[in-house]
């Protein structure tokens, strides 16, 4: 039977989930494009190696002088050399490669974690970066954050099916009003931006869960996968379902994380600009744990039709039904909105809040798909 009550395993209030970031940063050198090829840009060209090995030498020096941390050297799991900082609380991060950009992800975190670490975040990820002559891209590198499935959801499928619905009744927020470029998008298409025909498929899969055909969380994100995310924006994007602005590869197929929990899978938010500090990774997790605490409080979301206007329209009337969007989704979520417009795209920040007030344009929701 399908579990469908409000409750999750972890506690509704804030704290709950686990998160895992992926902290991007770059420089001209690294994201010049001589170093593309015909299969797109290699994570391990000599100036991504030399960058990340900088990175490296500066916090062991930062680790020698304060004695609270070690260097370790492994291997990711493509073997490419990896760096992993630990400190004596237990807590970590790690520097990667990936094209074109230095990644840095940490021990997934509760929010909680993650605020008691403020501090060491923005120095010890975000000003060590800016030290070895990097620094976060909007452009090329993005801000991928996964939720431990286990820890967000349980075994509460009517709540990651409503987690899922929101996402994509939210379209405009992961297509370019938090300032996401084309490449971004072009990395994590929004459903939006897929053929109607995905469109549909996504109707019937919502369809067939609501009518008790589809009954756990794993058999959610495989009908997804299969019936959904078998097509992407990009046309070189192999395979098509990673490839998507909410990742559910490793929940349809129970992909351990090797950084979460042993057992755990997660979903992946992919369609994220890099965040530029330590607060804006904080506000844009403090936002879905809020959202998640928001949908157990007020379940079966209903499915807004897709298809609206593009985000690039320079429509006065369509920026500010965007950042009116947004504003509605904060409120809702409970936060206050003086800490979010700061995450809008530099065009709508000028659009005063008062003309929010009456809330968003009615969405149509969806009758027969």
């Amino acid at each position: 039977s399908r579990d469908d009550s409000p409750a999750r395993t972890a506690s509704n209030d804030f704290g709950g989930a686990t998160y895992g970031p992926e902290f991007t940063f770059t420089n001209d050198r690294l994201a010049d494009p001589k170093l593309y090829g015909k299969s797109g840009m290699r994570p391990n060209s000599k100036r991504n190696e030399a960058a990340r090995d900088r990175m490296k030498q500066v916090m062991e020096k930062r680790c020698r002088m304060r004695g609270d941390c070690r260097v370790r050297e492994g291997r990711d799991r493509d073997g490419l050399k990896n760096y992993k900082v630990v400190y004596r609380d237990g807590w970590w991060f790690q520097i990667g490669l990936d094209p074109g950009v230095v990644e840095v992800q940490t021990r997934p975190s509760t929010l909680r974690e993650f605020e008691r670490l403020r501090q060491r975040l923005q120095n010890d990820v975000f000003g060590l970066a800016e030290e070895a002559g990097l620094k976060p891209d909007p452009d090329l590198g993005q801000g991928h954050i996964h939720i431990g499935l286990r820890s967000a959801f349980g075994e509460n499928a009517r709540l990651f099916r409503d987690f899922i619905v929101d996402f994509n009744n939210h379209a405009e927020l992961w297509g370019g009003v938090l300032g996401q470029t084309q490449s971004v998008i072009d990395n994590a298409a929004p459903l939006d931006y897929l053929p109607e025909s995905q469109w549909r498929n996504y109707y019937r899969v919502i369809r067939d869960f609501d009518r008790g055909k589809i009954r756990t969380i794993r058999q959610l994100a495989q009908a997804i996968q299969r019936r959904v995310y078998n097509a992407a924006l990009h046309p070189r994007a192999r395979p098509p379902s990673k490839f998507q602005a909410l990742n559910l590869r490793r929940a349809a197929r129970k992909i351990v994380e090797p950084n979460f929990p042993t057992g755990e899978a997660t979903l992946e938010i992919r369609s994220l600009p890099a965040q530029p500090d330590a607060s804006a990774f904080l506000k844009l997790t403090r936002l879905f744990e809020a959202r998640l605490d928001y949908l157990s409080k007020h379940p079966r979301v209903p499915v807004f039709v897709l298809g609206g206007p593009s985000l690039d329209d320079p429509d006065s009337d369509l920026a500010v039904e965007q950042a009116r969007l947004f504003y509605h989704y904060v409120a809702e979520s409970g936060l206050k909105w003086r800490q979010y417009r700061p995450l809008l795209k530099s065009a709508l920040r000028i659009i005063r809040p008062y003309r929010y007030r009456r809330g968003p344009k009615p969405r149509r929701t969806l009758a027969n798909p």
